[in-house]
C-alpha cells in the first residue's frame, strides 16, 4: 500500500467530499492531519509518499507547506474560485491541483507522481552507490568530462599521481598526468576515443605531482 497523506484545513468540508477521500483509503494507506505541526513532523520523519492537500482556503496553509513541495510529491484538491492561486503554485513545485468535482481522475495522478518520485529516488540512489564504488575502488579511477577537465578522483588516485582530489578538480588531463613530450599523442587518443574510433586501452609514459614519470595502463570508458 502506498502513503498518502491527507492534509486538510476547512471548515466547509463536504461530506460527499469526505466520503470521497474514505474511498482512497481503499487503496491507499492513509492518513489525515489538519495541523501544520503534525504535518511538519510527517515531513521531516519521512512518514509519507505523497501528500494530498484539500482546502477551500489555501492561503491559510500554504506559506507553512510549499516549502516541501518538492521533498515528496504534493496535490491539490481546491474550489474553482482558487483555480488561478492553485495554478500559481506550480511554480514552488506543487505536482498537480484538481477541483472537488475531478476526484475520480485522483489515483491515476498520484500514480504517476508516485512512479514520477520513486524513478527519481532510484536514480540518486543508483548514483551514490556508482560514487561510493569508484571512491573505494583498488585501481585509480577518474571521470573527465569532454573537454578532459576533471570531476571525480578516487583515493587510489591521490595515491597513485600524487594529486589530491581537490588539487585535481577542474584541472585537465594535460595539467596532471601528460607528460609534455605525449601532448600530441595524448590528443589523438583522447580524440580517437570520443569518436569511438580508437583503442580503449593504452600504455604509455604518466606525470606525477612532483615531475616522475611512470609507465601507466589505462582503460578508458565512455560513459552515456
Amino acid at each position: 500500500m502506498k502513503r498518502l497523506l491527507i492534509y486538510y484545513q476547512s471548515k466547509d468540508f463536504k461530506p460527499a467530499f469526505y466520503n470521497n477521500i474514505q474511498k482512497l483509503k481503499t487503496y491507499f494507506d492513509s492518513a489525515e492531519i489538519n495541523n501544520i505541526i503534525l504535518y511538519n513532523n510527517a515531513i521531516n520523519n519521512n512518514l509519507a509518499d505523497c501528500v494530498l492537500i484539500c482546502s477551500s482556503k489555501i492561503d491559510t496553509i500554504i506559506d507553512g507547506i510549499k516549502a516541501n513541495f518538492n521533498a515528496i510529491p504534493h496535490l491539490l484538491i481546491t474550489t474553482k474560485n482558487n483555480d488561478l492561486k492553485a495554478l500559481s503554485l506550480l511554480e514552488f513545485g506543487l505536482k498537480d491541483y484538481l477541483f472537488e468535482d475531478a476526484l475520480s481522475k485522483l489515483i491515476p495522478v498520484i500514480n504517476r507522481e508516485l512512479k514520477v518520485n520513486k524513478a527519481l529516488a532510484n536514480s540518486k540512489q543508483a548514483a551514490e552507490t556508482l560514487s561510493n564504488y569508484i571512491e573505494q575502488a583498488p585501481l585509480a579511477t577518474i571521470t573527465w568530462e569532454l573537454d578532459f577537465k576533471v570531476v571525480s578522483w578516487n583515493k587510489t588516485a591521490e595515491e597513485v599521481f600524487g594529486y589530491t582530489a581537490a588539487e585535481a578538480m577542474g584541472k585537465t588531463c594535460f595539467e596532471l598526468t601528460v607528460p609534455k613530450g605525449l601532448v600530441e599523442t595524448a590528443s589523438t587518443i583522447f580524440k580517437n576515443l570520443l569518436n569511438q574510433t580508437g583503442k580503449i586501452d593504452n600504455v604509455n609514459e604518466t606525470l606525477k605531482k612532483g615531475g616522475a614519470t611512470f609507465l601507466c595502463h589505462w582503460h578508458n570508458t565512455i560513459l552515456k
